[in-house]
C-alpha cells in the first residue's frame, strides 16, 4: 500500500478517513452551491428557482416584476390543484418549465426562445 501524501508538512490523522486523497481529489464538503443558492432565492409563496433557470433569467435579461412571481405562483397552484406533475407556463412573453411536485422553476424563456423548442416531459400547461 502506498503512503498517502500530506499537504503542508503535517502528517495525516490516522484516525480520519482520507477519502480521495490517494488520487490527489479533495472531497466534496457540503452541498453544491447552485442547490444552496436556489433554495436561498425563493418567493414569498415558496417558489424556487433552480440554479438552471436562474442562470437562464440573467443570460436572457428576463426582469421579473414581484406581480408576475405571483402569477407564477397562482398558475403552480391551479396546476398542483389539477393534479400536474411537470408543467409549462405561459406568461405573458415568457414560458417556464415547473415541476409542480417540488415547486421549482427548472427553466426560464423569453418569447425569442420560445419560437424554437419544443417542450417535453411536461403533463400540463398553465396559461397565467
Amino acid at each position: 500500500m502506498a503512503a498517502i501524501p500530506h499537504i503542508g508538512g503535517i502528517p495525516p490523522n490516522p484516525n480520519r478517513p482520507q477519502i480521495g486523497v490517494r488520487r490527489g481529489r479533495i472531497p466534496p464538503i457540503g452541498r453544491p452551491f447552485g442547490e444552496i443558492l436556489s433554495e436561498q432565492v425563493r418567493t414569498p409563496d415558496g417558489l424556487r428557482f433552480s440554479a438552471h433557470a436562474l442562470e437562464r433569467i440573467e443570460t436572457r435579461g428576463m426582469d421579473l416584476s414581484s406581480e408576475e412571481l405571483e402569477r407564477i405562483g397562482n398558475a403552480v397552484a391551479s396546476a398542483d390543484r389539477k393534479g400536474s406533475r411537470e408543467s409549462l407556463i405561459l406568461l405573458d412573453h415568457h414560458a417556464f418549465v415547473v415541476s409542480v411536485t417540488n415547486r421549482t422553476i427548472i427553466t426560464a424563456m423569453g418569447s425569442e426562445d420560445m419560437r424554437s423548442h419544443v417542450f417535453t416531459n411536461i403533463d400540463s400547461a398553465v396559461i397565467g
